[in-house]
């Protein structure tokens, strides 16, 4: 094959006409024209100009051994496109979904922990930390679509000005971009540093170091080596969509499991201790991440993507596990002891009415949030509902129990281990024997708080220490 031969070859690979050709090299077309007919042969600097266009070596051009017709340059395939801005719309919508669902499961994940919070009466500083973050999080995302909103559009104009030509050999893939004729960039893309294919409706669209490529599906050949990147093949396109689904609804079930969890033990244990006892439940979801790990392995056999599926199933498993071995690793520290709730009725001199569950946890020593002083036990007691009546129509004729919490006693208040909700509470100093006051001196002081939730028969008792500053 001559010099000429070798020149119309590679120039018609590239979908080239001679007149383009000539404006890269800015030579005439008729130049051209005599070099494939064997007429001339061109310069020094030219050769140097044809070798970076074509991508090959001056020893290939200049080489005059016969090339195999059938595997020419030994490029498979060579494809050249030209993109409209309504292409880029299509490829933009495909582009944007991710932001879009990043977006929407950050959003739903803030929302349910907002709603537990909410539910279970955590405290309003956790309440306000979380709705903080959503909102935070909201505009953060609304700021990064705009942004990418922004760089998309500058680049939109740049793509509908350029074209596009891409060769695939056995293991790389080689793209040129040429604005105005010219040769602007070329990439070697290795089949190996492709990171994702994805598909819309017209493109294939390849995503390697941050660089997105795009290849015109109706152009390509049936057979097409690209092809084996994408998720989708189209021989088994339906099939896929089939797993696609199941590998979502795992995903989110495994998410949701920890939620299960939480709702089906309050819903087994109306105490904070039977609630403790009752973790165990967590195991009985453990199912459903390991099924979506398992899912994950099939998936990464048949070629999908299964990455999130191998994660959900591996922190959620962990997670559902750790929880359910709370009751055998740390059940100890709840016990059903009755020191708490006697010590109690004897400062009162009173009998607090039977009760239907009980929790106490002892020899806590837990710091309280102020640093001035010491958290040593609490009770929490379920009373039964008609034992309870006679006891709950006497707190509002009793002195010692308020309704409301004087602002002189908050400074002397276990606030971070108050009842939620609580209706009637009491303060008693075990030192001074005094009821609702503040001590009349500087000093360390015992104190024994008692709280009082109507609708629920619900008692808490908490022990404590203050070093009160006068």
């Amino acid at each position: 094959m001559t010099v000429g031969e070798k020149i119309q070859l590679y120039r018609k690979q590239f979908g080239l006409s001679q007149e383009e050709l000539g404006q890269k090299l800015s030579v005439s077309r008729q130049t051209i024209s005599l070099w494939e007919k064997g007429q001339t042969l061109p310069s020094i600097d030219n050769l140097i100009r044809l070798k970076e266009i074509f991508d090959v070596s001056i020893d290939e051009i200049l080489d005059c051994k016969t090339i195999p017709q059938e595997q020419p340059a030994a490029f498979s395939e060579a494809y050249s496109f030209n993109y409209t801005a309504e292409d880029l719309r299509e490829v933009y919508k495909s582009l944007r979904q991710p932001y879009w669902s990043s977006f929407g499961r950050f959003l739903l994940l803030l929302f349910v922990v907002l709603f537990f919070a909410i539910l279970l009466e955590a405290p309003n500083a956790i309440i306000g930390i979380f709705f903080g973050m959503l909102v935070t999080g909201f505009v953060q995302h609304i700021k990064n679509l705009r942004a990418y909103k922004n760089a998309w559009k500058k680049s939109q104009e740049r793509i509908v000005t350029s074209r596009y030509v891409y060769r695939i050999d056995a293991d790389s893939l080689h793209v040129q971009v040429l604005r105005d004729a010219i040769l602007v960039r070329t990439y070697t893309l290795r089949f190996s540093e492709i990171e994702q294919c994805r598909e819309t409706p017209n493109f294939l669209i390849l995503f390697s170091f941050g660089q997105v490529f795009l290849l015109r599906k109706s152009e390509l050949t049936p057979d097409s080596a690209l092809y084996k990147f994408g998720v989708v093949n189209r021989t088994d396109e339906i099939q896929y969509k089939r797993w696609k689904w199941i590998s979502r609804a795992l995903v989110a079930a495994s998410v949701l499991s920890i939620f299960a969890g939480i709702i089906l033990t309050a819903l087994v244990s109306p105490t904070g201790k039977e609630m403790f006892d009752s973790m165990w439940v967590y195991y009985l979801f453990t199912p459903i991440p390991i099924a979506s790990f398992c899912a994950g392995l099939i998936f990464r056999k048949k070629g999908y993507p299964y990455k999130k599926n191998l994660i959900a199933g591996i922190i959620f498993t962990l997670l559902l596990c750790v929880y359910g071995s709370y009751p055998f690793i740390f059940g100890e520290q709840f016990t059903e002891s009755t020191a708490l709730l006697v010590r109690a009725e004897q400062y009162l001199g009173t009998d607090f009415p039977a009760e239907t569950s009980i929790s106490t946890s002892g020899d806590l020593e837990t710091p309280l949030s102020n640093d001035m002083g010491y958290v040593y036990g609490t009770c929490d007691l379920i009373f039964d509902i008609e034992a309870a009546q006679p006891f709950e129509q006497s707190l509002p004729n009793d002195d010692r129990w308020r309704d409301t919490l004087p602002n002189d006693l908050l400074g002397i208040t276990p606030s971070e281990h108050a009842l939620p909700g609580f209706d009637y509470i009491l303060i008693y100093n075990s030192d001074s024997r005094e009821w609702n006051t503040q001590p009349a001196e500087t000093g360390t002081y015992h104190f024994t708080c008692i709280y009082y939730r109507l609708p629920e028969h619900q008692m808490r008792i908490v022990e404590y220490s203050i070093n009160y500053q006068k």
